[in-house]
């Protein structure tokens, strides 16, 4: 059950401390990432006393054309390790394609999710147009559902948002300042906060301390995430608002999830002497 939990953790933790600054439009001019960048994280369990390297994650961003216009396309592949596929197989992919604009307007999400015997295909297509979210949900070898949401401003699909929040003026937050937020997960829209922690220096492995902008997501309750469960985000504090790391308490033991290598970053991680 845990490590079928490892990659969506990781996942809806970036997505959650990504809304955050959506209820904000003061966005910087200077784009914090490029086409071409890719990061890299190893996902760890603890139970006890003892870390456990269960699964990794790449993000990734491209530059496709979507309908005839140059696009983003963010894109995020978790797996566990090889040595944990007999106890619970996770091969699961994120895709979102979004305009180029600083808003990153969304155009298209998908999540496809092979973990266990489990299979779901979701897609989002985002319509301006005619004001809609078009939704289809598909299951194991269940019918296709569709849903159609309301589209609005400020509500973005989970990849969308982790770059998004990536372009926000963090220094604007007051310590313990909560911030609401609102997300489409599982063709639902919900809404929840962020409290924002202030800043915090923290030590990754043998490449040293860094400083980071540190935040606190309320977790949206459901398959995923149980009650009393706690997470804490930490975003590099320089150029490239990078996220390093994400730890998770749940109802047994914990999972951290690490920043392990790198490149296309639009400036060096910013790592103390």
């Amino acid at each position: 059950m845990y490590k079928k939990k490892l990659f969506l953790l990781l996942v809806i933790a970036f997505l959650l401390f990504a809304n955050f600054g959506f209820a904000q439009n003061n966005l910087p001019r200077t784009s914090v990432f490029k086409v071409g960048e890719k990061i890299n994280y190893k996902v760890l369990y603890n139970w006890g006393f003892i870390w456990v390297n269960a699964a990794e994650v790449e993000f990734k961003i491209d530059s496709v054309i979507y309908e005839s216009q140059t696009a983003f396309q963010f894109k995020s592949t978790g797996k566990t390790l090889e040595k944990w596929d007999w106890m619970y197989k996770v091969r699961d992919t994120y895709l979102s394609i979004t305009d180029t604009s600083p808003k990153l307007n969304p155009f298209y999400f998908e999540r496809n999710v092979k973990e266990g015997k489990t299979r779901i295909n979701n897609s989002y297509v985002f319509d301006k147009k005619t004001g809609k979210v078009n939704c289809t949900i598909l299951s194991g070898n269940s019918k296709p559902k569709k849903i159609a949401l309301v589209y609005e401003e400020g509500i973005f699909d989970v990849m969308t948002m982790i770059y998004q929040a990536r372009l926000l003026p963090y220094d604007d937050y007051k310590v313990k300042q909560e911030i609401p937020i609102k997300l489409i997960l599982d063709a639902k829209v919900h809404s929840t906060y962020v409290k924002y922690l202030g800043t915090e220096t923290i030590v990754v492995d043998e490449k040293g301390e860094i400083e980071c902008y540190k935040f606190k997501p309320k977790l949206i309750e459901g398959s995923i995430f149980n009650a009393g469960e706690e997470m804490i985000v930490w975003v590099s504090k320089d150029k490239n608002r990078a996220p390093i790391m994400v730890e998770t308490s749940i109802l047994v033991g914990s999972i951290r999830a690490i920043i392990k290598d790198w490149e296309g970053l639009v400036s060096e991680l910013m790592f103390l002497e």
